[in-house]
């Protein structure tokens, strides 16, 4: 197909950083494929453009401009684009194609592959035609599979393997290429986009049934369905019967329409081989070889290998929790046993999102988060399970255990979040490096135990007697500068840097014990974070996320840690890998979104809420924060909706009122006189505010700003008085007096 053929293709000899547009190599659905070439360089890559057919055209030949109807999904689809492209620029395997570089341009964005030059397995099968042998096929399968399981093992899948997405270079090696990232996105958005176009989520005879689901779930059975199907053709000379079609045929038929390998195939084969393609292309995934290994061994006729400790569960993908995901290609959710005792999962820190109080009825302002919340930067507010760091610091109730204090300032209370699931119960009986002496362990047990009772002090000597009678136990150690770190608003700085000195010696004495070891470096982390000394914590947690690398925990605490920092774009990234771990844990979305919402990135903020929202409907305070981003994109509409259905979940919190209030408020400033009805609404809302006996001289200067717009001229001064009678200084009722003459 010639370039004047392909309708909005970019023209030859377009520009995009620094690479000419020499052809087109592919049109689909949801984007245009390039040749691009570097005059410098002297490199070609692959270029992949964000272009949904039917929404998209072009303006002046290369800006993209997208139906006025559809703009919030195609700026969520467009966000997801990004971010599944920088997540793929890590894959390095010989045996997959590198993703090199993401670049927005022309209103659109833009992914950039290496350029693979050969052959196709689709166009090496139809040259070899029956001439093709088994060793010839599996010579470019092995290592397929092998890319395969590193792909899996990331948590991540292909979701579209195909001959044609197979590439074999001159020499030989073949090539895995083109992730289905498009095809999610997609899936998604021709669900939600209101010119309803379909995008051709899935590969015909190639893809499993539940690739067309929306409600499906994937997993790496979906990639070995698919690869299944490429073996078929290659043995029979034609691809399977497409699953949508065997599906329709076994509800209107009864019957399957599969034909069984064994009856077209071409190729002499193993009897293992063929017997574990059929099974590979059932239609029920849990009919398939869980694992890209099992599949391997099913292939050589051999028995299943153990799978390791950490992949024994089943592997699933959420599809409706994909959305607000960056990846874009699916995420591998291991479920385990939740703990015992589930801790309270708080807000990252610095970023602890409770509703402000407002001070003035002027429009909505982004305002330094940990300011306008009126919470201290550091410190600790330890609740039953769980110890609130405002200091940068992760949840520390996954190594310590429950502790209680004074200061409960958070309105987290539901224990029914499966929090932690990547992390497995310590059994601090056993001893640790150097603890052999029964006496120390006895010292130990009781420390524990003062700590549990909150007897902080008392388990200091506790742990310094274990200390003297075994010095060599860094166990004793690490669990002294608990209890003198973890002790909520009561450590002192001084006995900050006592737990540093005894971690360090901890650290010293732990060896080669690796579980010592990141015990001791998570502890060093949550302390460096009480003293407010980031970069050191975010230098531990890399340790710990380098032997720990499947544990969300671990990248959700250093997403807060760069969130304390202001680096909210590699907190995204942190959270992000934390949510691909652990699809389900609805704060790792809330702590995404809210740093989303820093970097002004409303769409993408929003779509966290929702699935924030989508895993735990009933915390009020969630609708209220996705309120804060719709004010901010200026949908005042969507913004009520949602403060009214946080009221509705938690009647008394007064602050959901006081925000209610004042984007009605902003709408009727907006909207001019005719929107007298909503400033009769949020005085309705600030009436029910004063009834309440914690209300302040702030919200009377309020609701008397609200009278005065309304004309009420003696209720407001009224209001304003009263104002005074509470806090003299308020400037707002003071420059109100004087306006109205009271």
């Amino acid at each position: 197909m010639s370039q004047n053929h392909i309708p909005f293709a970019l023209p030859i000899g377009t520009v995009i950083s620094g690479f000419e547009i020499i052809r087109v190599l592919g049109v689909g659905g949801f984007g245009i494929t390039y040749e691009g070439y570097n005059p410098v360089t002297k490199r070609k890559a692959a270029i992949k453009e964000f272009f949904p057919r039917g929404i998209a055209s072009r303006d002046n030949a290369t800006q993209v401009v997208f139906s006025r109807q559809d703009q919030d999904v195609v700026s969520w689809a467009l966000e997801r684009f990004r971010r599944s492209t920088t997540e793929l620029c890590d894959l390095r395997h010989p045996n997959i194609v590198d993703v090199l570089n993401y670049v927005p341009a022309n209103e659109t964005g833009y992914m950039f592959m290496e350029q693979v030059e050969g052959e196709t397995l689709e166009q090496w099968l139809s040259r070899k035609g029956d001439g093709a042998t088994y060793e010839e096929l599996h010579a470019i399968i092995d290592p397929i599979c092998d890319a395969l399981e590193y792909v899996h093992k990331r948590q991540f899948i292909h979701r579209d393997i195909a001959p044609d997405n197979i590439m074999i270079r001159a020499d030989g090696r073949p090539m895995l290429i083109d992730f289905g990232a498009i095809k999610v996105i997609a899936q998604t958005t021709q669900t939600k986009a209101a010119s309803g176009r379909s995008y051709g989520v899935a590969k015909q005879h190639y893809s499993p049934p539940e690739q067309l689901d929306d409600e499906g779930v994937l997993d790496p059975r979906a990639d070995i369905y698919a690869i299944g199907a490429v073996l078929y053709r290659a043995a029979a000379g034609k691809p399977p019967v497409d699953a949508d079609k065997r599906k329709n045929d076994l509800i209107l038929k009864g019957q399957d329409s599969y034909v069984p390998l064994a009856q077209v195939t071409k190729m002499p084969l193993p009897d293992s081989l063929v017997k574990t393609i059929d099974r590979a292309l059932s239609l029920r995934p849990g009919e398939r070889p869980a694992s890209i290994a099992e599949f391997r061994a099913g292939m050589k006729g051999e028995a299943a290998p153990p799978a390791p400790d950490d992949d024994k569960t089943e592997l699933g993908i959420n599809e409706g929790a994909t959305r607000a995901i960056g990846t874009a290609f699916g995420n591998v959710a291991r479920p385990q046993e939740a703990p015992a005792q589930e801790p309270v999962r708080r807000p990252p820190p610095r970023q602890v999102q409770q509703p402000p109080q407002a001070n003035a009825v002027s429009p909505i302002k982004e305002e330094p988060e940990a300011k306008r919340r009126g919470i201290p930067v550091f410190g600790i507010v330890a609740i039953a399970a769980v110890v609130l760091i405002i200091g940068g610091v992760f949840l520390s109730a996954v190594l310590f255990p429950p502790a209680t204090g004074p200061n409960n300032n958070t309105n987290i209370t539901d224990n029914n979040d499966n929090k932690n699931k990547d992390t497995k119960p310590k059994d601090d009986k056993q001893p640790g490096p150097g603890t052999t002496n029964p006496a120390a362990r006895a010292q130990i047990e009781r420390g524990d135990k003062l700590r549990n009772d909150g007897k902080h002090d008392d388990a200091v000597q506790a742990f310094s007697e274990a200390i003297r009678l075994d010095p060599k136990s860094a166990e004793a150690y690490r669990k002294r500068a608990e209890a003198w770190a973890f002790r909520a608003a009561t450590t002192t700085e001084e006995q900050y840097e006592i737990s540093i000195r005894d971690l360090n010696r901890a650290l010293e004495l732990a060896g080669n014990n690796l579980v010592e070891r990141l015990d001791t470096l998570k502890v060093r982390a949550q302390v460096y974070g009480f003293q407010g000394k980031q970069d050191k914590q975010i230098d531990d947690l890399t340790e710990v996320i380098r032997a720990e690398p499947s544990s969300a925990e671990n990248y959700d605490a250093r997403g807060d840690a760069y969130a304390t920092l202001g680096r909210h774009d590699l907190a995204v990234t942190d959270y992000t890998r934390a949510i691909r771990l652990n699809p389900k844990q609805w704060t790792y979305y809330s702590s995404r979104a809210l740093s989303n919402k820093l970097i002004k990135d409303y769409i993408a903020s929003v779509a966290d809420y929702s699935d924030a929202i989508a895993l735990h409907p009933n915390f009020a305070s969630l609708y209220a924060w996705r309120g804060e981003v719709h004010v901010l994109r200026n949908d005042f509409d969507k913004a009520l909706s949602d403060y009214g259905e946080a009221i509705r979940r938690e009647t008394k919190n007064m602050n959901f009122y006081r925000d209610r209030a004042k984007v009605y408020v902003q709408r009727a400033d907006r909207a001019g006189a005719n929107r007298r009805d909503d400033l009769s609404r949020a005085r309705a809302d600030y009436d029910v505010i004063l009834r309440d006996s914690g209300a302040g001289a702030g919200d009377y200067a309020q609701r008397g700003l609200i009278l005065e717009k309304l004309g009420l001229r003696m209720e407001a001064i009224s209001d304003f008085r009263a104002a005074l009678a509470r806090d003299s200084s308020n400037g707002d009722a003071q420059a109100g007096l004087r306006r109205l003459g009271g």
